[in-house]
């Protein structure tokens, strides 16, 4: 027979010094894992921080010379100034109306912004038991002499209407959230080829109104539709007071019920209503006249 011949054995082990680099190789690759998914934290918290802190100084926004006072149009050439900014006081008085407007807060500019004009927020009266989601204004602008004729929506020179607005109040109403209606963008039709002249004043109402429960009140609705929003109980005749609040307008607290002698205005008066309300037989409230 013929001798068999061994081969010598195929060698599968690593040495000790490979075996040592394949370790030290996994720790390395571990180590930037988790250095690289750290990184990608940070970024992502980087970028949330950075984008709520934008929201929030958006939010705490407030006029001053470094924003121009909230003012974006630039002045138009020109003798023109806005000089006043009131509400419909027709249908504030309407006692049909389940939602009416109390005060109004204005301001103008100051230096090359003093002839501009914005309506910063609202007092709302909620005469009603249901809570405000929101409310749509309409505005109009007309010449300063019609406005202290007395004249109303037949002397409009322009009208408008806002977008939809969130009030942020409790249920019986107060002021709203600050939404600025400035009013040169709102009059930018009247400018013609960059001049505009003319002394002004605008005069804001309610329109729409959408409360939580999901129905919706519009101006101009047939009284009796009107009515189911009301919760007035009418009562019989009230003692008038034998004296008024003169050239005040009533300053309407969070109870719903407006006060005398709080807000001043030239030309009216606050006197007592003929009706009371059902949550609240304040003896003290007075309405505007």
């Amino acid at each position: 027979m013929s001798p068999v011949t061994s081969l010598p054995p195929t060698r599968c082990s690593m040495t000790k010094e490979n075996i040592k680099k394949l370790a030290n190789g996994i720790i390395c690759l571990t180590v930037l894992t988790g250095f690289l998914a750290v990184l990608g934290i940070n970024i992502r918290h980087t970028d949330f921080v950075s984008a709520q802190e934008t929201k929030d100084s958006k939010k705490e926004q407030r006029p001053k010379p470094e924003n121009n006072y909230l003012f974006s149009e630039s002045p138009p050439l020109g003798d023109w100034l806005f000089e006043s900014a009131d509400m419909d006081i027709a249908q504030t008085h309407d006692p049909n109306n389940p939602v009416v407007i109390a005060g109004i807060r204005s301001y103008v500019g100051k230096g090359n912004w003093r002839k501009h004009l914005m309506i910063e927020s609202i007092v709302l009266k909620n005469r009603t038991s249901k809570t405000i989601r929101a409310f749509k204004l309409g505005w109009l602008i007309m010449s300063a002499e019609d406005h202290r004729a007395g004249k109303n929506r037949e002397a409009a020179l322009l009208e408008g209407e806002t977008d939809f607005i969130q009030p942020s109040f409790t249920n019986f109403g107060g002021r709203t959230k600050p939404f600025y209606l400035e009013v040169l963008k709102a009059a930018k039709p009247l400018i013609k080829n960059g001049v505009l002249n003319g002394t002004f004043a605008i005069r804001i109402r309610l329109t729409q109104v959408q409360f939580e429960d999901g129905s919706i009140w519009i101006e101009g609705q047939p009284v009796a539709r009107r009515l189911k929003y009301s919760h007035y109980n009418r009562a019989g005749p009230s003692q008038l007071p034998s004296s008024r609040c003169e050239n005040s307008q009533c300053n309407f607290h969070a109870d719903g019920q407006g006060y005398c002698g709080e807000v001043n205005l030239e030309g009216y008066h606050c006197d007592r209503h003929d009706f009371t309300y059902d949550n609240s037989q304040d003896p003290s409230a007075w309405v505007l006249r």
